[in-house]
């Protein structure tokens, strides 16, 4: 690859993301972004006005646009369907390709992106931008310095903000599939990228099941309108005005926009403005909720959860290893390690994060990218194009999966009367659940650690703890255990009345525990028995985190199991594959 000194860009869609990363260029030195391509005036105004773009390389047509070379590398920042045409394009004029995820909506398009650049000889690397937070990062450190061993389990949740969801995946771009892509692709092929960068690219078998239930006319208040300005339902937290009034920086306008009261009123009233519609009486189809479940050749299980109900936007990794567990919620920024040998620490990478979006991984990414083209040294986040296609073949896979499966079984029923003891965090969880405190529930996430000798009782009891709370009947489920080292794996339930449970086990050698998180229409409530406590958030914005220190011990037993249930704990115990 060729060493470069002054590096120049040229941008095809400067939209949020082309913005991102033209704000990232504009801090490096050394950097000029020469040419921009967009079909909004706003957007070429912004590229004058803010990243000094001469005007004779404005241009509103991609044809013009790509009638010649304008500089050495590409952005590809325009929506989906236009990735494989711009970048290929691109290609032929001979730019490297700095591309936005995903690559392509379709895994032909993906290939030919691939191909492409092989018979060009061009460079590709695709913006998988949590590679390049301090969060991310440290994680791998510790996992390709062996500090946990071989990986033999990767958990990860991407719980949604109920705000973000609305506004990207409810009015915004990507609320339709087929303009778009599939939301496993569009949202959380960044988190299947990072479970590729753990795990590796070995065979897999994948498994997914997921819809979209909550978001949807049936669940719209009574008497609500189809625009939120003349909606007489004032105690929705899906107002639009009340919501972005609170929180202007998360609404899409155009350049220039003045953000008054007046102009809110007046952009949110226009009937040809997405952002102002009924969240319930848009016409979204992505799903709301969904999960994953991969097995790997080697006998590595991982996991995905997504879904539309937190309160804020926050990623859970969680990986099991030979030696130990690394783990850590990406917005509280530290990485924790536990390992088999009774040691213990920590690492805060909170000074190391900026202020830009995605925790300090968009500034990071032009950062490396820019070090990466004058060096010619691969900086640890930059992912090859073979890497990034494989991951997004899991999306495909998985979204494969849950299409076949779009034909509800014949529901299992589960019978509630079966005693359950839940004391400490179960009972004032299982209290908090029943007062209201989250709302209509529709995710449970549970993890744990269990003694082996324990591990039929303890997942049949939590199992049935979790099916009183939902008081559903069971729809299917999913076990993915393996004996690889020792128990770990993920058992996936969905009840019919839309909510979803994922449940996390390992019977690593380290002190059990057992974390619960339920996600409702107002609120997460968590329940933690490390520290015998329980949080409770809301979804109204801007309110304070509660905790309760519980005194009591924390048990959950169970005496008799449904049917289902004792069918499931028997499959674990077979380490069985029931995709």
């Amino acid at each position: 690859m060729v060493k470069l000194r002054m590096i120049t860009f040229s941008i095809i869609g400067l939209g949020n993301r082309g913005s991102v990363y033209a704000d990232g260029l504009m801090k490096q030195k050394d950097v000029k972004i020469t040419a921009v391509c967009d079909i909004c005036p706003e957007s070429l105004k912004k590229a004058k006005d803010v990243y000094c773009v001469p005007e004779g390389n404005l241009f509103l047509s991609d044809d013009t646009f790509f009638e010649k070379k304008r500089a050495d590398i590409l952005i590809v920042s325009t929506m989906d369907e236009y990735h494989k045409d711009h970048a290929i394009r691109g290609m032929e004029l001979g730019y490297d390709i700095l591309l936005e995820k995903p690559v392509a909506p379709t895994m032909e398009e993906c290939l030919a992106i691939l191909e492409a650049g092989k018979k060009y000889g061009r460079d590709i690397v695709i913006c998988h931008n949590l590679r390049y937070t301090p969060f991310y990062q440290e994680m791998k450190r510790l996992l390709a310095g062996g500090t946990i061993g071989d990986v033999v389990s990767v958990e990860q949740s991407e719980n949604v903000a109920y705000h973000h969801y609305m506004c990207s995946f409810i009015r915004g771009k990507w609320r339709k599939q087929e303009e778009t892509s599939s939301i496993v692709l569009q949202k959380c092929c960044h988190d299947l990228d990072i479970i590729t960068w753990f795990a590796g690219n070995l065979k897999n078998e994948i498994s997914s099941f997921g819809d979209l239930r909550f978001y949807k006319k049936e669940n719209a208040p009574e008497n609500c309108a189809d625009m939120c300005m003349k909606c007489k339902v004032k105690d929705c937290s899906y107002n639009a005005y009340e919501f972005y009034a609170k929180a202007p920086g998360s609404l899409c306008v155009p350049y220039g926009f003045a953000f008054t009261e007046e102009n809110l009123r007046r952009y949110l009233s226009d009937r040809n403005n997405r952002y102002g519609k009924c969240a319930f009486l848009s016409d979204n189809d992505v799903c709301d909720r969904q999960s994953v479940n991969i097995r790997y050749e080697n006998g590595v299980t991982a996991s995905l959860l997504l879904h539309g109900f937190a309160n804020e936007t926050d990623r859970i990794t969680k990986v099991y290893g030979t030696k130990g567990c690394v783990y850590g919620e990406f917005n509280r920024g530290i990485v924790s390690v536990d390992l088999f040998d009774g040691t213990s620490f920590s690492v805060n990478v909170n000074d190391k994060i900026s202020s830009d979006a995605h925790n300090g991984g968009d500034i990071k990414l032009t950062e490396d990218y820019v070090e990466y083209k004058k060096t010619g040294k691969r900086p640890l986040g930059i992912s090859k194009i073979e890497d990034s296609v494989k991951s997004h073949e899991l999306a495909f896979s998985a979204e494969s999966s849950r299409i076949a499966r779009g034909k509800l079984d014949e529901p299992k029923k589960l019978s509630f009367d079966f005693p359950v003891t839940a004391t400490g965090v179960y009972f004032y969880g299982a209290d908090f659940l029943k007062a209201g405190k989250c709302g209509e529930l529709q995710i449970i996430s549970i993890s744990a650690n269990i003694n082996e000798n324990n591990l039929q009782s303890k997942v049949a009891s939590d199992l049935c703890y979790a099916a009183q709370l939902v008081q559903s009947d069971l729809l299917r489920y999913c076990v993915n255990v393996s004996a690889q080292s020792y128990i770990h794996g993920f058992v996936d339930l969905y009840f019919k009345n839309g909510v979803l449970l994922r449940y996390a086990l390992a019977c690593a050698p380290l002190k059990e525990y057992t974390e619960i998180r339920f996600y409702g229409t107002r609120g997460t409530i968590f329940c933690f028995t490390k520290d015998n406590t329980v949080r409770l958030r809301s979804t109204a914005l801007f309110e304070a985190e509660t905790t309760h220190v519980i005194e009591t011990e924390s048990v959950c037993k169970a005496e008799t199991y449904p049917d289902a249930i004792e069918k499931i704990v028997r499959e674990i115990r077979q380490e069985k594959l029931s995709f």
